[in-house]
């Protein structure tokens, strides 16, 4: 089973005992329970053990991660699907970003609104630039109408139609290369 972890940690954690918020709700992580979780806070982890599945559909069921069945690049989108992806709070030091990591995390830090892996991955495959005419929340609607154009009914979500877009597997690894290096959380 593979997953991902959702939420932050916050700074009165100890060892012995984990606190995470997620959507504005704390929890206290201990044990296995607190192992987990850190295990897929900066990326896909996995594991077959069941007393670890176990502990992993708890920690779903509080929305702390999100889990998924299968191998290949695809769970890990429907994984992301699930998730909010929000800009994280920016140390002074930070690694160097790819090319394409780069222009996620514009579209992410700058877009006005917050932006599903399914409409970042419509923005990359339909190569659109973040301009200045597209960020910040005064052009958030000019945003969501460009995203949605064609589609007038919203019937059918980018998370869905963008499943098979042949961008989808470089915009997941953009994602969870922003993750690995602290630069996004998911919620």
């Amino acid at each position: 089973m593979r997953y991902v972890s959702k939420g932050m940690v916050i700074k009165q954690s100890t060892e012995q005992q984990l606190r995470v918020t997620h959507c504005g709700v704390d929890h206290i992580l201990t044990g296995i329970g607190a192992s987990l979780w850190l295990n897929g806070r900066l990326g896909i982890h996995e594991t077959k053990d069941a007393r670890e599945v176990r502990h992993l559909q708890e920690l779903q069921r509080l929305g702390l991660v999100e889990i998924a069945e299968g191998a290949g690049p695809l769970p890990v989108y429907r994984l992301l699907t699930r998730c909010v992806i929000c800009p994280a709070k920016l140390k002074p030091a930070r690694m160097p970003l790819t090319r394409m990591e780069s222009r996620v995390w514009r579209w992410i830090s700058k877009a006005g609104l917050r932006l599903t892996i399914g409409e970042l991955t419509k923005l990359i495959t339909g190569d659109i630039l973040p301009t200045s005419a597209l960020l910040g929340k005064e052009n958030a609607q000019d945003l969501t109408l460009l995203l949605y154009a064609g589609d007038l009914t919203f019937d059918t979500s980018p998370d869905l139609q963008m499943e098979s877009s042949p961008e989808r597997d470089s915009v997941v690894r953009a994602v969870m290369g922003l993750l690995r290096k602290k630069q996004i959380i998911l919620i």
